[in-house]
């Protein structure tokens, strides 16, 4: 809630450090780009530049994927990312439980996003 808690009629008190935080997971990169190879989606799997588990307390996170599709690309294809993602995510979160896929371009714009 961050910004949105206030106390009573008193202003809003913002937060005092970052209420994320953001962890390079290349391995997982790696990983989904060797199941695309078995799996027919090589096309798909090459624009993912980046994931990133974004952080949303102590055991909660989202998954990020950078790639190389702009705003101007067709809805599709970005969804079509997050399908095969979605599908190679194995359901084990680890430690923590991973909620949503967000697909972004390089800029960081939302392009798709999915409940995993």
């Amino acid at each position: 809630m961050g910004c949105k808690q206030g106390v009573g009629s008193s202003a809003p008190h913002p937060p005092e450090g970052p209420v994320t935080r953001r962890e390079d997971a290349s391995d997982l990169r790696g990983r989904f780009r060797d199941w695309a190879a078995d799996n027919g989606a090589v096309d798909t799997a090459r624009h993912v530049e980046r994931v990133t588990l974004v952080h949303l307390g102590t055991s909660e996170y989202d998954v990020e994927l950078t790639t190389t599709y702009s705003t101007t690309d067709a809805t599709s294809a970005p969804r079509h990312l997050a399908d095969k993602f979605a599908t190679w995510w194995d359901g084990d979160d680890g430690d923590g439980v991973a909620w949503n896929l967000i697909v972004t371009d390089a800029g960081g714009h939302r392009l798709a996003d999915r409940h995993l």
